[in-house]
């Protein structure tokens, strides 16, 4: 099975890394408010981290259920965010809801990282535009 970081456990966060657990994943878990993530730690086993970064050392997989972009940002991006630990090839599942901003944001390019292929890289005009070129190509 496979190593997983979650990062955020609310309503939606916990369950869904609880189901990882159970299906035999090696979970490690991450949320801003510690309490919640020891409590979900005596609920399912495994460890909790204490900053994003830690949970995704070692992870083939980090995933992020948080609350909005701010969120988002601070735990990719900011001061022992995810990022910068996740190993080569590791892949970042984001499940939050975020705002059409923030999507043009990463469309643009502007401060948000994304590992591809095992090289960070930033999604730039240049990035988006091959993108949309394979696209076309591929519908013909």
């Amino acid at each position: 099975m496979s190593n997983v970081a979650f990062i955020g456990l609310g309503v939606m966060g916990a369950p869904m890394a609880g189901h990882l657990a159970s299906a035999g994943h090696d979970v490690t878990v991450f949320n801003r408010t510690a309490s919640k993530a020891l409590a979900w730690v005596a609920i399912h086993g495994h460890r909790a981290a204490p900053t994003p970064a830690e949970a995704a050392e070692g992870a083939e997989f980090v995933m992020l259920c948080v609350g909005n972009d701010d969120d988002v940002r601070e735990v990719v991006t900011g001061p022992a965010g995810c990022l910068e630990a996740m190993a080569e090839g590791s892949v970042l599942v984001d499940h939050t809801t975020a705002s059409a901003d923030l999507a043009r944001r990463i469309k643009k390019g502007k401060k948000i990282k994304k590992k591809i292929k095992g090289r960070e890289v930033t999604k730039s005009k240049e990035v988006m535009k091959r993108i949309e070129d394979e696209k076309r190509s591929n519908k013909k």
